[in-house]
């Protein structure tokens, strides 16, 4: 067991990654996938499929598949093959237009209301039942519609679903030769697919972090321990998933460990978990400073912390004598994965449309108008007083 548990770790160990043009093209299959999905279902009658099953296995296949390809059979060598796949779908998709234009308008009808995202609707499955009214959800046909409604924005929905498809066949493929090394997490410098993935996890959860501001932009001026111990319950499965994994892979001796990665007892679930009581915390100096100013701010100052001080040399060859030295990758990561998670906050308030002129929003994103009823009733009110 223990030769085997050697060799797996050696496996996975001592990586120096790739280049961003490699990683790069590969990603691009992710999105030529994406555009064949959308060419097949806006030309071709009978797409996307009634049945649930047929549903998914034409998702799984145009979509699905084209994921799995990317990272093990279109990223050997330096990208050539990548580019190969890349023009394959570019040529498809390009005879897809010219040849079915014809029936773009015939087949667009024949459609859902939704096309821009390959994620089901509820409406696929439940045709009979009857959408709810913006203004009669809550049953009072009277009762206005709450001005701050965030729209559902597909292509989130869709990015963040092929980040999650991605991360499951990478966690899945990395124990196999057919999974290039040279995607695996890099041992001490480089950049590689799967450091792109924990980074792009971060980035998401900062995405979705920025909701409850833009539902609410006096949430940032809330008293600051309520909104900590808040964040702190909120993200507690993450702690207990991290504790729980600990427990299993310790009790089971799992061959799979890579102390180097996280440390002794770190885990990514741990750091997913702190990552937001750490934002709320810095949520005050979000309402006199950009959240971008503070994200690339925190990422310049660990930079020269880990240049300038002992800091890096002590995470690379300290030897673990203590609880802290044993999770000293772990502890160290945070400031890094907390910058990426502030610039995630801040281009969240720039995706999410919404109308709202609370300064920490306005140093972020350029501020819808409000309909010009909206503009009416303040002038009539500000002339009645």
């Amino acid at each position: 067991m223990s030769d085997y548990k050697s060799a797996k770790e050696s496996f996975v160990s001592d990586q120096t990654g790739s280049t961003i043009t490699h990683i790069n093209l590969i990603s691009l299959i992710a999105f030529f996938s994406l555009c064949l999905y959308t060419a097949l279902h806006t030309r071709v009658v009978g797409l996307p499929p009634t049945k649930s099953w047929a549903l998914f296995a034409d998702q799984f296949v145009l979509i699905v598949l084209p994921l799995l390809v990317s990272v093990t059979f279109a990223a050997q060598g330096s990208g050539t093959e990548a580019l190969k796949w890349n023009a394959g779908f570019i040529l498809v998709i390009t005879v897809l237009c010219i040849k079915l234009e014809s029936k773009i308008q015939k087949s667009v009808e024949m459609l859902p209301t939704s096309t821009s995202s390959p994620l089901p609707t509820k409406s696929q499955f439940s045709p009979d039942k009857p959408a709810k009214e913006s203004s009669g959800a809550t049953g009072d046909p009277n009762r206005e519609a709450p001005r701050n409604l965030i729209p559902k924005m597909p292509a989130v929905s869709t990015w963040r679903a092929h980040m999650m498809l991605m991360t499951v066949i990478c966690i899945l493929a990395v124990d196999f030769k057919v999974f290039p090394r040279s995607l695996v997490k890099c041992e001490t410098f480089g950049v590689s697919m799967m450091d792109l993935g924990v980074g792009s996890f971060i980035f998401a959860q900062g995405v979705a972090s920025a909701l409850p501001i833009l539902k609410d932009p006096h949430h940032l001026s809330a008293p600051l321990i309520p909104k900590v111990l808040n964040s702190i319950t909120k993200t507690s499965p993450l702690l207990f998933l991290g504790l729980v994994r600990l427990i299993l892979v310790k009790a089971t001796d799992y061959p799979g460990e890579h102390i180097s990665e996280y440390g002794t007892h770190w885990n990514f679930f741990l750091t997913l978990a702190l990552i937001p009581p750490l934002q709320m915390a810095l949520q005050p100096i979000f309402c006199y400073v950009s959240i971008t100013f503070v994200g690339l701010s925190v990422a310049v100052c660990y930079q020269l912390v880990l240049s300038l001080t002992p800091l890096q040399h002590w995470v690379l060859e300290a030897p673990r004598t203590n609880v802290i030295s044993h999770n000293k990758e772990g502890i160290a990561s945070l400031a890094g994965y907390l910058a990426i998670h502030l610039l995630g906050l801040s281009a969240g308030l720039v995706v999410f449309p919404v109308r709202s002129r609370h300064p920490a929003i306005t140093k972020n994103r350029p501020i819808v108008d409000n309909s010009s009823d909206e503009a009416n009733d303040e002038i009539s009110s500000d002339s009645d007083n």
